[in-house]
């Protein structure tokens, strides 16, 4: 009996011995060649003069505006010698009712449109156009 407990314990003894567990080798990481970098293109613009300001309320330059079509893009375009709709539907129309004129008051101090184009401060010596379309200076 002694003989069958012996035999019963080294089998127990053999089942409980720790396994190692296998050795992971990673494969090495494939090497990667970068693509070339592509040459810069260049865009040359030929204006008749260069733009007074870039500002799209700065000035009624010709070549402002013409560099504002690349630089803004919609409400509209001038293409074709008129007025083309980009992210609109059709254009604005005072006839159709798009479009609606809006007197507002305005005091010193406040942003606006003078008549020299220029987007600035109401205060003494500004010129704007009032509603009926007539300049009055402040």
């Amino acid at each position: 009996m002694s003989l069958a407990i012996l035999a019963i314990l080294a089998l127990c003894t053999a089942c409980t011995q720790p396994t190692v567990p296998p050795t992971f080798i990673p494969s090495p990481a494939p090497t990667l060649t970068p693509s070339p970098t592509p040459e810069p293109k260049t865009l040359v613009v030929c204006l008749p003069d260069e733009p007074d300001s870039l500002y799209i309320y700065g000035t009624d330059d010709l070549a402002a505006q013409h560099v504002w079509q690349v630089i803004y893009d919609g409400p509209l375009d001038n293409r074709n010698y008129a007025y083309q709709p980009v992210i609109l539907t059709s254009l604005p129309s005072l006839a159709d009712g798009a479009a609606a004129v809006e007197t507002v008051i305005i005091q010193t101090g406040d942003r606006v449109f003078a008549t020299n184009g220029e987007v600035v401060k109401l205060a003494t010596g500004v010129t704007v156009e009032d509603a009926s379309g007539q300049r009055v200076a402040f």
